[in-house]
């Protein structure tokens, strides 16, 4: 990223001050409109305040088009170089300011930061005490580039606290499936914990192997798994951006801190998930365009992980790998240009055969009886509706992502245009291509029934394009050596701005406060759950936990044998994919009173509309479970605070 884009234009300021008079305007008229202004008198005292800076910072914004704003800018730039260098006291500064905003937003006081401009306001305002304390450590930026680098940082800051609310030590499952991971990662070590051997999962097998690794040690409680599922969300995301950075090796580090923040804001808006990151990690940090055959060990191994991972990931390392070399290699090094795509052809060959065939050996070895349960993804209906708004995903998958992606696809729109007589038409096309390939199959793969909530199936699309877009902001695209040297590429403050802001204000859109469990219901829940099942399994009957599963795997209900078949995301899978025989067998089950209790969310026979969020889901799941299931079983508890309700066989008289 050129200083020049930052530093030297004489639009930006007033663009950024145009902003903060928008975002200061909308946050006071949303404060007082939502009552947040009118709560107390405290709040009106702040409400009070944001009149006035929105006043000032509008008074601002008309003095930059004078003439008299020169003076200004040169005594804010002298009494900035009169600052004293306090290193350490503006670091302390910065680090309380990102724990601060983070705490304020989801902390106590979450329930007056739900308005999506007044987190805003207060961000910006956090960000221009940040850029003031990072001025100590960077003397020579201008206050707009620490400006920014405040702002990526404090929202880096926010999208990991974010995540922060998965660190419970709550029994129960924190979310619909959410208990339903541990169960599937700690298939592996079945026979210490159920004393059975069990097949592995045929769904995320990659997954489930990172999440089990806290069960090599035992005893660990539920919250320690979920720290270090937390921590693999971070970390790994964190660890594949850095690994891009590196390889740009940029002449500046506040760039790089720049570049990091934003990057790692944009996957997360996907998301990526954590266990697709093994792939392109091992890829980012040690392909080399120069080796071909340690990159192709690289890319076996990386395709080897994706195989095991999801199927429009088989193809990613070796395109990713390509991608690198197209963009670091000059194709006129070479006369015949084929000659040189030789070896991003054979890297993208050895990956599709090495994801397939992990994918092919996996089947086998996980220890499943049948083929057809991995091809499931194949025979779910396509919701093409959903690439639009719609209720389950309200920005849309393809409005969404076009949306986020527009400052990176606009970027490479500009330097392809300006420079494409400068670069040989092949390697334009393969660029352009696998974009294409992952922006396809990822809009398909989304519209599968089960999925388009959001945008995590357009994970591979995203990590190719930010891959092109650093190569492209740090003028590490190699142009052909035939061409005229470049003087680098200029971006307007327009398109600055987007790369910038967009991630920030994408991410501060995802917003709930933080539950607040009441642990005496939870135990008292816990204790009822405990208290049936003994009852029946003192007598040797069978007890089927289709959810909550989790409680066996960490032992909070004791002494009940697990029965493995029929767990909840399984019979979801089944269900929307509509495998009939599974679903026969299932039936058989509940209609011979195969379990003696079965213990799980509380069924509601309620068919969805289309202006419901996941109905075609929905309505699969109560034909082929729900209604089932309460034909042949009868609820006998229901536990509210969980949602959770245990089912007893129905008499012979009720089944008439």
């Amino acid at each position: 990223m050129k200083a020049s884009i930052i530093n030297r234009s004489g639009i930006l300021h007033k663009a950024l001050l145009a902003i903060f008079v928008f975002i200061m305007l909308a946050s006071t008229i949303e404060g007082y409109t939502k009552g947040l202004f009118l709560f107390s008198a405290r709040w009106q005292l702040i409400g009070y305040l944001w009149i006035f800076l929105s006043a000032l910072v509008l008074i601002l914004f008309i003095s930059s088009f004078l003439k008299f704003w020169k003076k200004i800018e040169g005594l804010v730039k002298y009494w900035l170089g009169k600052l004293p260098h306090l290193r350490s006291l503006s670091l302390i500064i910065f680090l309380i300011i990102l724990i601060l905003y983070p705490i304020l937003t989801f902390g106590g006081l979450s329930k007056h930061f739900a308005g999506y401009f007044f987190r805003l306001s207060v961000l910006w305002l956090f960000a221009l005490v940040g850029c003031f304390a990072l001025k100590s450590f960077y003397r020579r930026e201008s206050i707009k580039t620490l400006f920014f680098v405040a702002l990526m940082f404090i929202g880096v800051s926010y999208q990991i606290a974010n995540y922060f609310r998965f660190l419970s030590d709550n029994p129960f499952s924190l979310g619909w499936s959410e208990g339903s991971r541990y169960y599937y990662a700690s298939l592996p070590f079945s026979q210490t914990l159920y004393g059975l051997e069990l097949p592995l999962s045929f769904m995320h097998p990659s997954r489930y192997i990172l999440q089990a690794v806290p069960f090599l040690v035992n005893g660990l409680s539920i919250a320690v798994h979920r720290a270090w599922q937390v921590l693999m969300w971070i970390v790994l995301v964190a660890i594949g951006v850095w690994g891009l950075v590196r390889r740009l090796q940029t002449e500046k580090s506040i760039y790089s801190l720049l570049f990091f923040a934003g990057g790692f804001l944009f996957l997360f808006q996907g998301p990526v998930y954590y266990h697709l990151m093994i792939s392109a990690i091992l890829i980012l940090w040690a392909f080399n365009s120069k080796k071909f055959w340690k990159s192709a060990a690289l890319v076996l191994l990386a395709s080897l992980w994706a195989g095991i991972s999801r199927i429009n990931w088989f193809p990613l390392p070796g395109i990713l790998a390509a991608l690198i070399y197209v963009l670091e290699v000059p194709f006129n090094t070479h006369r015949d240009s084929w000659k040189i795509l030789k070896r991003p052809a054979g890297w993208i060959a050895i990956g599709l055969l090495a994801s397939s065939s992990a994918q092919l050996a996996y089947i086998p070895l996980s220890g499943n009886q049948s083929f057809k349960d991995f091809g499931t993804s194949f025979t779910s209906d396509l919701l093409w509706y959903r690439l639009l708004p719609n209720p389950t995903f309200p920005k849309g998958i393809l409005t969404g992502i076009l949306m986020l992606s527009s400052p990176l696809l606009l970027l490479a729109v500009v330097f392809f245009t300006k420079n494409y007589k400068k670069i040989h038409w092949s390697r334009m096309l393969f660029i352009i291509s696998a974009l294409i390939l992952f922006f396809g199959g990822g809009l398909v793969v989304s519209v599968k029934i089960g999925g388009g909530s959001n945008l995590h199936n357009m994970d591979a699309y995203m990590l190719l394009l930010l891959t092109l877009g650093g190569y492209i902001l740090f003028s590490k695209l190699s142009l052909d050596k035939k061409a005229s040297n470049s003087k680098g590429l200029t971006i307007s403050p327009f398109l600055c701005l987007l790369l910038i802001l967009l991630p920030v204000f994408w991410a501060l859109a995802s917003w709930a406060p933080f539950p607040t469990l009441d642990k005496e219901k939870l135990q008292e829940e816990l204790a009822c759950i405990n208290k049936t099942t003994a009852r029946i399994t003192q007598r040797g009957g069978n007890v089927l936990f289709f959810s909550q599963r989790q409680l066996l795997v960490f032992n909070y209900v004791k002494d009940t044998p697990l029965i493995p078949d029929y767990e909840l995301l399984t019979l979801m899978e089944m269900s929307i994919a509509g495998y009939e025989d599974y679903l026969s067998q299932f039936h058989d089950d509940l209609r011979n009173h195969r379990f003696d209790l079965i213990v799980g969310y509380k069924q509601y026979i309620v068919f969805k509309e289309a202006q419901d969020v996941f109905p075609e889901e929905n309505n699969a799941w109560v034909k082929n479970i729900s209604v089932p299931l309460l034909r042949y079983y009868t609820p006998i508890t229901w536990l509210r605070y969980t949602d959770t309700e245990i089912y007893v066989p129905r008499e012979p008289t009720e089944l008439n």
